[in-house]
């Protein structure tokens, strides 16, 4: 009887264990849900516009919009509940991505539906791991029950989204989608819609790579479709072999470049061991004893 009875106990206690061990990550994340860590991963990003004038922001982006946040969703979530896109898991920038289900109020630039809610992926939420909140420097994570001009683009798979500083941006208190007229935020975008600036950087990039068309638009008919205005993918492939080509006929010229440099490296060390037999290699910048095998 007691073998019986320990037997049982030991089996008691490993169940228990067990179930508190795999209880831990999900108590974990719910806790997390609720206090979100303090810690916060910026994302230095390049943009072809800058994206602190509103002007070129907009004028850049294919889609420009006011929504209403109906629900956030953390990738964790998305990955449990929904379909998360794999271009939205691959990003080389960002290892989180928050889905904003979104009620589209007023269209900006671009005719996206507004029967429907739809699917906004922002980079940056709560990372993968629980430890931290990821977010592109001076973006904004749209939280849920709130006004927002988004501005966004479509990639090959047509999934939908943006980041970057003014890529969301929150209307003012106060302000409804009846009374959009008054907000200053949303005039500025109106405005920059109407007089477009972009830079030389910007101008290459519209007029050689393909802009997609979001499932969400009302012309959309199958993923991989282009914008009216947007450049074929001939156009590109052509340009991007003249680019290839380019840095190829380049290339020589670095090599021949670094040929010089080291010869002249090796000539100044020369010189400065007639001087003084002590120094051993060239001097650069004032520094002496740095060996020309050093720069290969």
């Amino acid at each position: 009887m007691r073998k019986s009875t320990k037997k049982t106990s030991f089996w008691r206690v490993l169940a228990i264990s067990l179930a508190f061990i795999l209880a831990l990550p999900t108590g974990y994340y719910v806790f997390r849900q609720f206090v979100p860590p303090t810690k916060t991963n910026e994302i230095l990003s390049d943009y072809a516009s800058n994206p602190y004038i509103v002007a070129e922001r907009v004028s850049f982006a294919p889609y420009a919009f006011v929504g209403y946040v109906e629900k956030t969703y953390d990738m964790n979530q998305a990955r449990l509940y929904r379909s998360f896109p794999a271009s939205r898991t691959e990003d080389f920038a960002c290892n989180a991505y928050t889905e904003c289900v979104i009620k589209v109020l007023k269209n900006i630039k671009g005719d996206l539906r507004t029967d429907v809610p739809i699917s906004y992926y922002k980079p940056g939420g709560l990372e993968p791991t629980l430890s931290a909140l990821i977010k592109h420097r001076d973006d904004v994570i749209p939280e849920e029950g709130k006004l927002y001009v988004f501005l966004a683009n479509a990639s090959e798979d047509s999934t939908f989204g943006g980041g970057g500083p003014n890529s969301t941006v929150e209307l003012e208190q106060g302000i409804t989608a009846e009374t959009l007229e008054k907000s200053e935020i949303y005039q500025e975008f109106v405005e920059g819609c109407k007089n477009p600036v972009l830079n030389d950087w910007a101008h290459t990039y519209l007029a050689y790579v393909p802009r997609y068309m979001s499932e969400f638009d009302v012309n959309f008919k199958e993923n991989g479709q282009l914008l009216p205005d947007s450049p074929s993918l001939e156009t590109y492939a052509k340009w991007q072999a003249e680019k290839d080509r380019e840095w190829a006929e380049g290339e020589a010229e670095r090599e021949a470049q670094f040929e010089r440099d080291k010869r002249e490296l090796e000539e100044e060390s020369k010189r400065a061991a007639e001087i003084d037999p002590t120094v051993q290699g060239p001097t650069r910048a004032g520094q002496p004893g740095v060996d020309v095998n050093d720069y290969e």
